[in-house]
């Protein structure tokens, strides 16, 4: 908590303009990489304030610049960030202790985030002090933030979204809120509010190689493919080849232009992704089961996907891809029947992988299982296309060329 207590410490300093502010200022900064985002964000904005202040005002500007590149939460909104207007915010000492609250939160979150069993009492301690803070000052922005953060995590999630209320759009940390609103959204699968958030996010700005990313990917699962290209191409625009964040935008996109059934621009997506990323199990999987669902380069599906079962082992929907392209393209029950007992095993609730059991079933003779499994996949609310191949399998049963012409035991 010292650094909790030397913050309102060089608050205070600031502001009765005490010969000491600036020691205390230094103190922090050079121990601010200890803190969480939330209190070096508190750090930032008061010594900006108090540079300005002190008419140093290219200083407080610097100070606010350093804040997004050192914490990504913040790159949203740092250009944003107006050394004037902070140092104009009036003093109240309602407003101190709502700040101290904030931070103190901060701090807790912190502390918790580094055991393993998050205490639940904890975080409700939390979301009560926090509440507190905003009795005291209703229009703290920050405060808002970091209660709709709780909120989120703990599942609350009409009440997350209801502490995001009366921010405005010209609020500096507007574009924050939007994206909370927008991680909130989705975790309601209210994919119009997350895509409306996200928008209004890369409105603010236009240049955030992630926020493209994820409105890209939104966009995808709205039924905008087309859209989604664009999204992820801007996205690529802002980042460098070699970038961590550049495969899983090529993946984005791929996935996007595979959705438009335009096949080949997916595949040169797909080869440059795995060009740079050779090692990542979720992009081997994606793109060698495309293959596989399309008929392409039957070695090479393999391979990606064994590569991809070997990377992540633990993973079952990889290892019903690569036990599918067994079955599918190789025709080889054997090898592929355990593999999806195994995965059905680890997803019980996936709907494909229960297809596909049902398929490996059906072609052993176990009509009554195949049926089994797929009825259940049908409970579980498949996707349209899944749920398409359940029922014609239902009807007609399953129909694989590989094993068209194999005897089928009798049922049993």
């Amino acid at each position: 908590m010292g650094s909790l207590a030397t913050l309102q410490e060089a608050r205070l300093a600031a502001i009765l303009n005490d010969q000491s502010t600036r020691g205390l200022f230094d103190h922090l900064d050079q121990s601010a990489a200890a803190f969480p985002p939330i209190i070096r964000y508190m750090m930032a904005t008061d010594e900006a304030a108090w540079r300005v202040q002190m008419g140093d005002r290219a200083a407080a500007t610097q100070t606010l610049r350093n804040l997004g590149q050192t914490l990504p939460a913040f790159q949203l909104v740092a250009a944003r960030l107006s050394p004037e207007i902070l140092s104009r915010k009036p003093v109240h000492v309602k407003t101190e202790i709502a700040a101290y609250y904030t931070g103190l939160a901060a701090l807790l979150a912190a502390i918790d985030d580094n055991h393993a069993a998050h205490d639940l009492g904890m975080r409700q301690f939390r979301v009560i002090v926090l509440r507190q803070a905003l009795r005291l000052a209703p229009d703290m922005t920050i405060t808002k933030l970091v209660l709709a953060e709780e909120l989120r995590d703990g599942k609350q999630l009409t009440a997350a979204q209801a502490a995001l209320d009366g921010i405005d759009a010209s609020d500096p940390l507007a574009p924050i809120a939007d994206h909370t609103r927008a991680s909130i959204a989705l975790q309601r699968n209210d994919l119009p509010a997350a895509l409306a958030a996200l928008r209004r996010v890369v409105v603010a700005d236009p240049a955030n190689a992630d926020v493209l990313d994820e409105l890209g990917t939104v966009e995808d699962q709205s039924g905008l493919a087309r859209e989604a290209v664009k999204s992820f191409t801007q996205a690529l625009g802002h980042v460098s080849v070699m970038q961590a964040t550049t495969w899983p935008i090529l993946l984005g996109r791929a996935i996007a232009y595979d959705h438009l059934g335009e096949r080949n621009l997916a595949q040169a997506d797909l080869d440059r992704a795995i060009a740079l990323a050779p090692k990542e199990p979720q992009l081997l999987n994606y793109a060698g089961y495309a293959d596989v669902e399309h008929g392409e380069r039957p070695a090479q599906a393999i391979e990606l996907l064994s590569k991809a079962a070997a990377l992540a082992p633990n993973d079952p929907e990889i290892r019903d891809s690569y036990a599918w392209a067994l079955l599918k393209q190789n025709g080889d029950l054997d090898r592929a029947l355990p593999l999806l007992v195994s995965a059905a095993g680890g997803a019980p609730g996936d709907a494909e992988i229960a297809y596909h059991l049902g398929v490996a079933y059906w072609y052993r003779g176990r009509q009554i299982e195949a049926r089994d499994q797929w009825n259940q996949a049908l409970a579980d609310k498949p996707e349209a296309a899944t749920r398409a191949l359940i029922e014609k399998a239902l009807r007609e049963g399953p129909s694989l060329t590989r094993l068209r012409d194999r005897p089928i035991p009798a049922p049993r």
